[in-house]
C-alpha cells in the first residue's frame, strides 16, 4: 500500500471538525510516545484521503437550480 503524506491530501475539501479530530488523535498518539512512522499515522491519513474523495464526489453531484 502506498505511503501517504499530508501533501497528498487536499485539506481544503475536508471539514474543519474532521481536521481538528485527526489533529487531536495524532497529537495524542505522539504524546504517548508514538512516532510519525507508525501505522496509526498512515491510518489517519488514509481516513483524511477518504473524506477528501467523498467530499469531491459530493461536490460533483450537486445540482444548482
Amino acid at each position: 500500500m502506498k505511503q501517504l503524506s499530508i501533501e497528498d491530501i487536499n485539506l481544503d475539501m475536508i471539514p474543519i471538525k474532521v481536521l481538528q479530530d485527526v489533529d487531536k488523535r495524532i497529537s495524542d498518539w505522539r504524546s504517548m510516545g508514538g512516532k510519525d512512522s507508525d501505522p496509526y499515522i498512515q491510518q489517519q491519513l488514509r481516513y483524511l484521503k477518504r473524506v477528501e474523495l467523498m467530499a469531491n464526489n459530493a461536490a460533483d453531484t450537486i445540482t444548482y437550480f
